[in-house]
């Protein structure tokens, strides 16, 4: 598939809209679209979450579970795979991937993530950024939503987030971490 540049009227100015080797990015001011549901409107930038795989689903094999990218996945997702699956050892299973931040209030933050379709729990781990040692927020199981809610958190504190998935009592590697702050009291 060719690459062109398009340009898109924000009713403000022009945004261009490019893409390289088979990712485009959606116009910043398509608010409320599927491929970006938050962007800013008329934006310079915009989240690596709005920049959509348009070439043709590949994979890479060279551990137990191959990385793959399917056409129309989100580069934000990609990255978060991506960069676990490098860091994973070569026997490690498939990590979780495409956590989102749902809810967030003063003392709680509630996420989700991408299920996966051979793990049997999930376990979400969280740290304050200024300490850094994770803890259990607690365990999910496989058969029921995939997300979680972390509570008694302390009001304006920005904590690291991550998922790890079972497999027959075998630990994925982590995700990557999300980065959140919980809101003012």
């Amino acid at each position: 598939m060719a690459c062109t540049t398009n340009t898109s009227n924000c009713n403000c100015k022009k945004v261009p809209c490019g893409c390289e080797q088979g990712i485009h990015a959606a116009p910043p001011c398509a608010t409320g679209t599927p491929a970006c549901p938050n962007p800013e409107p008329c934006a310079e930038t915009w989240s690596d979450c709005c920049v959509i795989h348009n070439g043709d689903s590949f994979s890479y094999v060279d551990k137990v579970v191959p990385f793959v990218v399917n056409q129309g996945e989100r580069l934000c997702d990609i990255l978060q795979r991506y960069f676990s699956y490098v860091e994973c050892p070569p026997t490690a299973t498939a990590t979780p991937y495409g956590l989102k931040s749902k809810v967030v209030t003063a003392t709680t933050i509630n996420i989700g993530w991408t299920p996966l379709a051979l793990a049997d729990t999930y376990e979400v781990f969280y740290t304050p950024a200024s300490v850094i040692a994770f803890v259990s927020a607690g365990i999910v199981p496989q058969n029921t939503s995939p997300n979680l809610t972390i509570t008694g958190l302390s009001p304006n504190t920005t904590y690291y987030v991550k998922v790890i998935a079972r497999y027959n009592s075998i630990n994925s590697c982590s995700s990557v971490s999300l980065i959140i702050k919980t809101l003012v009291s």
